[in-house]
């Protein structure tokens, strides 16, 4: 029964709590039948309520289960007679139905019916319950005959039944003989196969029944072809897709024919009339035809215009060597020739500092490496003779390591970068939208952190079926591009997060390999199947289930598709970086191709960042940190398993402080990868609803004190306080300068790639104690991990302080500072829970100045040779955009 209790039920089939059960012998026998079909209460049934079945037909795709969502409640369609087609039939008050649809547990909408709340089938979809209607009408209004036959629901409540012969068919203005022929009482569906009157091009059918309460009517006008196309109305990003349809008119032919702007294909026709060939297509519109030969294209029996926009595929790879105080960049194009290129050398707008002499248009650069210790960045713009565009960029540093950043490196920014992880509509409830991510980029400022993430926009978000198309219900291309400008002037990067391991289970190019198999291509092999393509099963994430199909990433085409997709939008939108869902799927899958696209992304833009979902304690033998900057620290607090590991484990006291210091330990790679710690993260629910306030914040004084990136869920900085859906950030609980005073600390002390040193002497096992340190700085973080108060003495002479500890103190967690340059040892009393952070030799957190860049747009200006002075100061100039010049100032001042 579930959830759901059942009175007076009796019987060998029942228990003493009433749920239906029975018992499985040792052996194979055939048992009596002492149940029902299926374990849901019996209702009894509302006489005035309508009855609406819904239904989803699986009969060419790989579902298993089917369900609808209705206010947050979930109701099971099911398959009954193992016809493919899972029904679910609920008892309804008339009015207005919102409902989405769970096809094998992926979010979406009904694919039947064409209503769909602001005219966006991601939003789901909706009835209009009346008694008596007809809920619906196939084909589709405003859709395309995809099956030979006409098929028409009827819903009404039980003292409400049709009457029969009043029911009528009417198809292009012609009335249907003795209509009711074509009516299943049993389950209320009119299907008529093979349907007559139907004309080549615009279609209109109307269905009516009248009850004794009134009459139901319903008109759906669809497009029908003896040969039709059926290519989803997308765009289409690819450079070749699949150009498939459906023979309507028996006999089959042996094959049809297709054009595609002017280049004719042979199409060949299967058993079921469906056909289907690999065409090329171009950048806007492409039209195509189909007719029966060659030479029927004048008079075609259907066409279509498909959308293309087509980023190119050529790329221009940099590569660098330094002789001396020579540096040398070198183009080399992959993919298309010098001679279709027009090169362009130099300085990166976006770079810190320039470098003299960066011009130019032959395949390389060559100049003198600047003695200033700073970071500077070349850029090469490669046009084609068709007019597109590519930039490659490679950043130099001469901090301490003159050297160009390697494709592995993590860019010097990455030291001291925080990561605030942004649910979109966390900061107003259910409005996940570009614009008011941006409304809150003062309150990221004011906090400290300088990158934050947000989650999938487009359509399907985590689980996708177009990863190009921007849902619209959070904005368009502009918004979006508006979003990540704005934050770029605030000082904020914008990471995206991207699905690469998988995709949708109703995703378009996986149901024309259930109607083609093999034929299918290129679209057959973009996900993987258990057998053979289309007549197998799906290979689906064992860990996310059916909704999740594994996309192959082996394969070329998918390949191609996904590097255009995250080169899109790192050229198109100007993001600084990924976060890949799943990672831990796609670098096992293909650690090739993953390698490669990090490539090919660090190549546009050397200073992105990629996070790459999992952690690698997990995978042994698969380096994460080859294929991005950072990855999950999950043992340190997921709740997965049994959350007895980690700070899950500790709370719950099956975890010991010895077995936490481990686990951080052996989460620092050799190579400074990151590995992310969070207190908080989308996973779980915040951890002072799990386990406590005081709990929250002794994990936010490890988090922000150890090896690897903080990342920040957003709200946890003002206790997840809502006020009319929107966080509360005016800090009612008095949060926020506790976060403000350890992320400061965090990034102008620590950076982080501290080494971690852990103190024991005289330390109770309760007690985790150790010294961060790092850039010459030290800070020590003292955790009472148990409910009861605990005190420590520390040998201000021990190693782990470097000479500091007989220093002033300043205590972060309390803002006290502690002089101990007379003591020799420093007593630390921590109530349960507590947590203290010092920072050693300090009384308070210094404050770093930041470069800040003036630019001042001098295209089509007279500027003598000189050169310009901006405020008495000198600064080069560049005719291709701006002057710049640029200062150092303290990050409290947002006004110049």
């Amino acid at each position: 029964n579930g959830d759901i209790t059942e009175d007076n039920i009796s019987g060998s089939c029942t228990n003493s709590n009433g749920d239906r059960c029975m018992t499985v012998p040792g052996t194979n026998e055939v048992l009596e039948p002492v149940c029902f079909n299926r374990c849901v209460a019996c209702e009894p049934v509302n006489p005035d309520q309508v009855q609406l079945t819904f239904h989803l037909d699986a009969t060419h795709a790989q579902y298993e289960s089917v369900q609808l969502i209705h206010n947050s409640e979930y109701f099971q369609y099911y398959d009954y007679d193992n016809d493919r087609v899972f029904e679910l039939t609920m008892s309804l008050d008339t009015g207005l139905f919102y409902y989405h649809v769970l096809r094998d547990n992926a979010w979406g909408w009904d694919p039947d019916n064409p209503l769909h709340p602001g005219g966006i089938p991601s939003n789901g979809a909706y009835m209009n319950v009346s008694d008596p209607m007809i809920s619906y009408l196939l084909p589709m209004n405003n859709d395309m005959m995809r099956e030979n036959r006409i098929q028409a629901n009827f819903a009404f409540s039980a003292g409400n039944q049709p009457d029969i012969n009043s029911i009528k068919l009417i198809v292009n203005g012609n009335q249907v003989n003795n209509p009711s022929q074509y009516y299943n009482p049993s389950k209320r569906i009119l299907l008529m196969e093979n349907p007559p009157f139907l004309i080549n091009g615009e279609n209109q059918v109307t269905v009516e029944y009248t009850t004794p309460k009134g009459a139901a009517s319903r008109t759906s006008v669809f497009s029908y072809h003896p040969v039709k196309l059926m290519m989803e109305p997308m765009i289409y990003r690819m450079d070749h897709i699949l150009a498939w349809g459906r023979v309507f008119s028996l006999p089959y032919p042996n094959s049809v024919f297709v054009d595609c702007n002017g280049t004719v294909y042979e199409a060949t026709v299967n058993e079921q009339g469906y056909f289907g060939t690999d065409i090329n297509i171009q950048n806007g519109q492409n039209l195509v035809k189909t007719a029966y030969s060659e030479t029927g294209f004048n008079e075609p029996v259907d066409e279509m215009t498909i959308n293309a926009e087509i980023r190119h595929k050529w790329w221009v790879e940099l590569e660098t060597s330094i002789n001396g105080t020579t540096a040398v960049i070198t183009a080399v194009p992959h993919d298309i020739s010098f001679e279709n290129l027009e090169l362009r050398w130099r300085n990166s707008e976006n770079a810190v500092d320039t470098i003299a002499g960066i011009s130019g248009n032959s395949p390389s650069v060559s100049f003198q490496i600047p003695q200033s210790q700073s970071e500077y960045e070349i850029e090469l713009k490669a046009k084609s003779t068709d007019g597109q565009v590519y930039y490659a960029r490679k950043m130099l540093t001469t901090k301490s390591n003159t050297h160009f950043i390697d494709v592995n490196e993590r860019a010097p920014w990455m030291e001291k970068m925080v990561l605030y992880e942004v649910e979109g509509d966390y900061f107003d409830w259910g409005n996940y939208t570009f614009q008011n991510i941006g409304n809150t980029y003062q309150h990221m400022v004011n906090l400290g952190v300088n990158c934050f993430r947000i989650t999938p926009f487009v359509a399907g978000g985590f689980i996708s079926f177009d990863h190009f198309e921007i849902s619209p219900s959070t904005g368009t291309m502009d918004d979006l591009k508006k979003m990540v400008k704005t934050a770029h002037q605030f000082g904020l990067k914008v990471f995206f997060d991207i699905p690469l391991s998988h995709v949708a289970s109703y995703h378009p190019f996986i149901h024309p390999s259930f109607l083609l198999k093999d034929a299918a291509e290129p679209f057959t092999d973009f996900i993987m199947w258990q057998g053979n393509p289309g007549e197998s099963d799906v290979v689906f994430s064992p860990g996310n289930g059916r909704q999740c199909v594994y996309t192959n990433l082996d394969n070329p085409y998918t390949q191609e598709y996904f590097t255009r997709l995250m080169e899109y939008w790192v050229e198109v939108a100007d993001c600084d970086g990924f976060r890949i869902d799943c990672g831990q799927e796609s670098l096992l899958r293909a650690p090739g191709f993953i390698k490669q696209l990090h490539k090919r992304l660090r190549n546009i833009k050397p200073e992105l960042f990629i996070l790459n979902e999992g952690d690698p304690r997990d995978y042994e033998g698969v380096n994460f940190y080859e294929f991005g900057d950072a990855a999950y620290s999950w043992k340190l607090n997921s709740e997965w398993g049994n959350g007895g590991e980690g700070l899950p484990g500790i709370y719950k006291g099956v975890y010991t402080v010895n077995q936490l210091h481990n686990l951080i330990m052996a989460g620092i790679p050799s190579d400074n990868g990151l590995i992310m710690n969070y207190a908080n993260s989308g996973y779980h629910d915040y951890l002072h609803n799990r386990y406590g306030w005081e709990q929250e914040r002794a994990a936010l004084s490890l988090v922000t004190t150890t090896y690897g990136l903080v990342n920040i869920r957003a709200g946890e900085e003002v206790g997840a306080v809502r006020s009319n859906g929107m966080f509360d950030f005016n800090d009612p609980l008095g949060y926020l300068p506790l976060y403000k005073r350890l992320i400061k600390a965090r990034k102008e002390l620590l950076g982080n790639y501290p080494a971690i040193e852990r103190i024991t002497d005289n330390i109770p096992d309760n007690v985790y104690v150790y010294t961060s340190k790092a850039n010459g700085e030290v800070m020590l973080t003292a955790v009472n991990f148990s409910g009861s108060a605990s005190a420590i003495s520390l040998d201000l002479n021990n190693g782990a302080f470097e000479g500091l500890g007989k220093t002033q103190w300043y205590n972060i967690s309390e803002e006290v500072t502690t002089d101990n340059t007379q003591k020799e040892t420093m007593q630390i009393s921590l109530d349960g829970w507590n947590a203290s952070v010092y920072a050693l030799n300090h009384i308070n957190i210094p404050t770093e100045t930041k470069p800040v860049t003036f630019r001042v747009n001098m295209q089509n200006e007279e500027v003598s040779a000189s050169g310009v002075y901006i405020n008495g100061s000198f600064c080069d100039w560049n005719p291709d955009y701006a002057i710049k010049l640029t200062e150092h100032i303290t990050p409290e001042h947002s006004h110049y």
